[in-house]
Formats: C-alpha cells, sequence, structure tokens
C-alpha cells in the first residue's frame, strides 16, 4: 500500500482532533474546536476548495490570540497552520485555474498568504534561472533519445515560469482588495513585495520571453537531427523517433514564429533572427515527410498511445491525494487535461521484492507507481456509497448531511 493511500486509510480509523487538540494543545471554544475538526478532515481527505472555505470563514472572525491558539490545535495534529493552508490552496487553485472557486479573502486572510506566495514566485523563478538551458551554450545532445529529455525539461521550466507569472496576478488581485490601512500592517518586505508586483510581472514574463527562444533554438537543432536520421537507410530507434519528432518540431516552430511576426516581436538570438526561418522549417517538414512515408503515422501512433499510458500509469490528479483531478475536469478541457507529472520517468518497483536481494527492500522504498490499483483505491476512499447514473459518470456520496459530499466522472477525464 502506497504511503499517501496509507494515510487516507488512517482516517478511517483517527481519533476525533477534538480529543486530541483538547489533551495535547490549547483549550479552544467549542466554536473553534468544531472549525478545526472541520479542517483536518477536510484537509486528510485532500480537498484543499473545501479547507480554503473553511479557513477562510473562520479568518473573518478571528483575531490575533485565537489565530494562535487554532494554528496550534492543527499543528497538535499534524495538520499545517492556516497560512500554510491557504497558501496551499491558493497555489492549487491558480495551478489549476480554479480561483473563481475560492470564497472571497478577507483583509486577514490577504496578510496571512501574501508574502507566502511571494516567497513561492522567488523559488520558482529561482528554479528556472538555475537551469542548464538557461546557460549558453544551449544543450546539444548526440541522439534524439536526449533530445526528449531537454525538450520535456524546457516544458517543465515553462510550465513553473508561467505558474509564477498567475501567482503574481493573483497576488496584484488580492491586493486590490486592502485598503491603504490594511496594508499599513503589513512589514516593509510585504508592502514592498506589494508595491512591486508590476516589476515583478514584467520580469517574469521577460523570463517568458527569453526562454521561448531557448526552446525554438532547441527544436531547431532537434529538427536538423531529425532530419539526418531519416536518412538513414536502416530501421531503427533513432529514425523512428526522428519521424514522430520532426513534424511535431515543424508545427510547434511555425506556430511560434507565426505569432511573433504578428506581433512584430524582435528575437535577441541569434539563430532566430533569420527573416526566411518559417519558410525553412516548412520545407524542413516537408522533406522530412517524404523521407519519412509511412513511417509517419506509425510513429505517432506509437508515441501517442505511450503518451497517454504514462499519463495513466503515473500521473497524480490534484484531488483525494493524487486518485482524481478537480472538480472542474467535468466542463474544462484545460482541467481534464491537467495531471501532476514526474520529471523523470519513474522505475517501477516490485511488491513481491525479496529483503535478501541487494536493492532496498519494498518497504523501505516509494511505492512506483503510487497506485498500482487505481480504481481499487478510489472505491476503497472512506466510506462512501456509489450509483450507477449514467454509462459514463458514477455519483459517489457520504453519508447524508456531511459537507464533503462531492460528485465525480470517472474515466480518462478524472480518474
Amino acid at each position: 500500500m502506497s504511503n499517501r493511500f496509507a494515510s487516507v486509510v488512517c482516517l478511517l480509523f483517527v481519533v476525533s482532533l477534538s480529543g486530541v487538540a483538547q489533551s495535547e494543545g490549547p483549550r479552544l471554544s467549542r466554536e473553534d474546536q468544531r472549525a478545526a475538526d472541520q479542517v483536518a478532515r477536510a484537509y486528510f481527505a485532500g480537498n484543499s476548495l473545501l479547507y480554503a472555505e473553511l479557513v477562510s470563514g473562520w479568518l473573518r472572525k478571528s483575531n490575533d490570540a485565537r489565530l494562535a491558539n487554532f494554528d496550534a490545535a492543527l499543528t497538535a495534529v499534524s495538520v499545517p497552520t492556516t497560512g500554510e493552508l491557504m497558501t496551499e490552496a491558493h497555489l492549487h487553485a491558480v495551478h489549476n485555474g480554479l480561483t473563481s472557486d475560492l470564497p472571497s479573502p478577507s483583509s486577514r486572510e490577504v496578510l496571512v498568504v501574501v508574502e507566502q506566495l511571494g516567497s513561492h514566485v522567488s523559488t520558482l523563478v529561482r528554479m528556472v534561472y538555475q537551469n542548464d538551458l538557461m546557460k549558453d551554450p544551449l544543450p546539444d545532445p548526440a541522439t534524439l533519445r536526449e533530445y526528449d529529455d531537454v525538450v520535456w525539461e524546457s516544458q517543465m521550466l515553462e510550465s513553473k515560469a508561467r505558474d509564477a507569472a498567475q501567482i503574481v496576478r493573483h497576488m496584484q488581485l488580492l491586493a486590490s482588495k486592502l485598503s491603504k490601512t490594511q496594508l499599513a500592517k503589513l512589514d516593509e518586505s510585504g508592502k514592498t513585495l506589494l508595491e512591486e508586483t508590476d516589476e515583478i510581472l514584467g520580469d517574469v514574463e521577460e523570463l517568458l520571453d527569453e526562454l521561448g527562444e531557448r526552446q525554438a533554438e532547441v527544436r531547431l537543432k532537434r529538427l536538423a537531427l531529425a532530419l539526418r536520421r531519416l536518412q538513414d537507410p536502416m530501421l531503427n530507434a533513432e529514425k523512428i523517433r526522428a519521424a514522430y519528432t520532426a513534424p511535431l518540431d515543424a508545427e510547434s516552430l511555425t506556430s511560434y514564429l507565426s505569432a511573433a511576426k504578428e506581433h512584430q516581436r524582435v528575437f535577441k538570438r541569434q539563430t532566430l533572427m533569420n527573416s526566411q526561418l518559417i519558410q525553412q522549417v516548412a520545407a524542413d517538414r516537408e522533406t522530412a515527410r517524404q523521407l519519412a512515408g509511412d513511417l509517419t503515422e506509425k510513429s505517432q501512433r506509437l508515441f501517442v498511445g505511450l503518451n497517454w499510458w504514462l499519463r495513466g500509469r503515473y500521473g497524480v490528479g490534484s484531488e483525494v491525494f493524487g486518485l482524481a483531478k478537480s472538480p472542474a475536469a467535468m466542463h474544462s478541457m484545460q482541467a481534464q487535461m491537467a495531471l501532476y507529472m514526474p520529471q523523470q520517468l519513474p522505475r517501477p518497483n516490485d511488491r513481491q521484492q525479496n529483503d535478501s536481494q541487494q536493492q532496498p527492500s519494498y518497504s523501505q522504498q516509494q511505492q512506483s507507481p503510487c497506485y498500482d490499483r487505481r480504481h481499487h483505491y478510489w472505491w476503497a476512499w472512506e466510506d462512501r456509497r456509489v450509483q450507477r447514473t449514467t454509462t459514463s459518470s458514477v455519483q459517489t456520496n457520504r453519508q447524508a448531511g456531511d459537507p464533503n459530499s462531492i460528485s465525480y466522472r470517472t474515466g480518462r477525464y478524472f480518474m
């Protein structure tokens, strides 16, 4: 059983938060104890939007003394503090396009999360700038297999940079809800952070522009290498990969260069300054098509199939400890496609591995994949009634009156 799922199963046997908090932490009022109990249950259930709503409502009527006791009670049962919970909820909402689902924040909530959001932006930007892809010369692998890792890494960096930009815009929205009096309550670093959000956003957008140029240059190099591999008379793994990546890179480059031309963008990297680059890419694409023949379609079927298999095997959703995607997946194509994927392809381990072998025992390893029987774990998640409503959806309900009642659609869109 994975560590994640073990945490969920433990909920079936966990002692009520109220008993633990009263004996080991500060004494809370009955109202605050009930609120802390609800927050803890929502947190262990992996429902960030629910605990965001609970904490946000509680913060509106709290004061500093109550907040300190409340945080201590949560910490006593291994639940993050209100500030950490709200920051996590806001980050989750920004990453999954669910900010409109967050409750309207109070001034206290804004004060609690804004500095932590700023710290997260700094971490993301630093991670991007420290990557080898942001240094010259650019990576120039000898094989297309190695290029896969470089392109994948560039996409991960782009995702981090875009997340940073979205978080800064979210911070601007939160700051607009504060009065001058409330802004004065921030320490100097917090005030400076909110005053400089426009400048920070500009820096992140410049980072995205530079990263986009570097990505385009990497794809140009991979396209050139693919053309050379397609000229090989022997059929091998590199030639199959070339038949797949050549049209992919050509399409990506054409879209990128066309958008840059439309917006009259001036490139900074010498490789992209060629005025005939779009025509060159189109010619390379046609050459690749002729060289590959029917191998293009066959390779597409192979790698697209592998992509969907990897998503199903190693993809982790944003809800229920990775078992499910967000509820927005029922009506949003963007949310349907959203998954957390490992940056490096994991190696599956054997549940029956003998401790006497040289490798670490299974109990000492992180299970890979995280859930070997995803649907089994899903239906085992807490105590649920299952009702078949249509051929394409399953509705699951907790006991009547439970505020955590939810409805999910199964299939590749959600499970």
